[in-house]
């Protein structure tokens, strides 16, 4: 059987507040190069910074909604990543994870070894940094009351999904090298569904995102008629909440639709947000992105948030590899939206209103990271 396209795997949506890779939008950092990894800007002091991106070596905070930006380090490395309380940012290099204070004090921690590491994801309390990557899930203390030092568990994240932790802080979800969504306290792992291969389909988990009513994700069945891609089937959507499983919806794609919702994130009043993917184009080389809603009633709604069509670049055939990313929601009911049109193209931050649509650009850049109240962890 010939592997799932690649444009299955194009929406990438963090649990923490989508992923991607580090996060499905995030480009590879300049890495460590000489010098010290992190050198703080005498800037770097001043009010919380839950927005946080990076340009070439440069590494800039601000409000979620990009005001009061300012620069906070000459950066060698990538995956930076705000703590919750957007009062120290975290960073890959190396292999190893550093944090920077954002107090004015210039103040940098290392904090242990993830190896091959590729992406972070704070607890809710900011005690901990999860690390996934090419290696093993790692867990490192970054507050009072837990231990120092980085400890690798036996869980293998794959690296484009990213993480995300219990609104408790004391467990990580992730989809690990097998396709499966798995959690973690460390010690203990519990498979809770897994990616399946039978004759005619495959059933894909979607990367969970943890709610306050749960763990939940999207399982996607792909179609295949002899041995060939043949379409996308229906999509359930499921939620665990410690006592069992169950599913909330499911969802049939119709049209061009290439995923027709993936869950990643929830309002303020407990309605799951996701993405649905679209192909316009009959050969595929185009891609678009939609909020839609999954109110508590089982009830879909779409939105008039809609980022795309992203088609190839001049002169060329070639798909647009476009992606997306949910990196949270706002009190206030907006939803931080990342989009990239291709690999090698910046990527762009929104505030979508989903009832009144994307809304302005917040910021360009090679790496954005958003922390947001819900789900309640940041994520690229």
């Amino acid at each position: 059987m010939r592997p799932v396209p690649c444009a299955a795997f194009a929406l990438l949506v963090g649990g923490t507040g989508l992923l991607p890779a580090a996060s499905a939008v995030a480009a590879p950092g300049p890495g460590p190069g000489p010098g010290p990894a992190i050198v703080a800007e005498p800037t770097s002091g001043g009010p919380p910074t839950p927005l946080v991106w990076r340009t070439g070596l440069t590494l800039h905070g601000a409000a979620v909604d990009g005001t009061g930006a300012r620069r906070l380090a000459t950066v060698r490395g990538e995956a930076p990543t705000p703590s919750p309380d957007g009062r120290r940012v975290a960073l890959l290099a190396d292999d190893q994870v550093l944090t920077l204070d954002l107090d004015g004090s210039g103040t940098v921690r290392t904090l242990g070894r993830a190896r091959d590491a590729t992406a972070l994801r704070w607890s809710p309390d900011g005690r901990r940094i999860a690390a996934v990557g090419y290696g093993p899930l790692t867990v490192c203390g970054a507050g009072p009351g837990v231990p120092a030092g980085c400890r690798a568990t036996a869980v293998r994240a794959a690296s484009e999904w990213g993480a995300t932790w219990s609104p408790d802080s004391t467990r990580v979800a992730v989809v690990d090298d097998d396709g499966a969504v798995v959690t973690s306290d460390g010690a203990r792992t519990s498979v809770l569904a897994r990616y399946r291969v039978r004759r005619s389909r495959v059933d894909l988990p979607s990367p969970p995102v943890w709610t306050r009513a749960g763990l939940v994700w999207t399982t996607q069945v792909i179609r295949y008629e002899g041995g060939e891609f043949a379409g996308v089937g229906r999509a359930a959507v499921r939620r665990y909440d410690g006592a069992g499983r169950r599913v909330l919806a499911t969802v049939v794609p119709r049209g061009r639709t290439l995923q027709p919702f993936v869950a990643a994130g929830e309002l303020p009043d407990g309605t799951l947000v996701g993405v649905r993917e679209r192909v316009p184009r009959d050969d595929g080389s185009a891609t678009a992105f939609d909020l839609r809603l999954l109110r508590p009633d089982g009830q879909l709604v779409d939105t008039a948030a809609k980022a795309g069509p992203f088609f190839p670049f001049r002169g060329t055939d070639q798909p647009a590899n476009a992606s997306a990313a949910v990196a949270g929601t706002l009190a206030d009911g907006r939803v931080a939206f990342v989009v990239r049109r291709s690999e090698t193209s910046r990527a762009q931050l929104y505030l979508a209103d989903p009832a009144g649509g994307l809304g302005r650009r917040i910021v360009a850049a090679d790496e954005i990271a958003v922390a947001t109240p819900l789900p309640g962890n940041p994520v690229e």
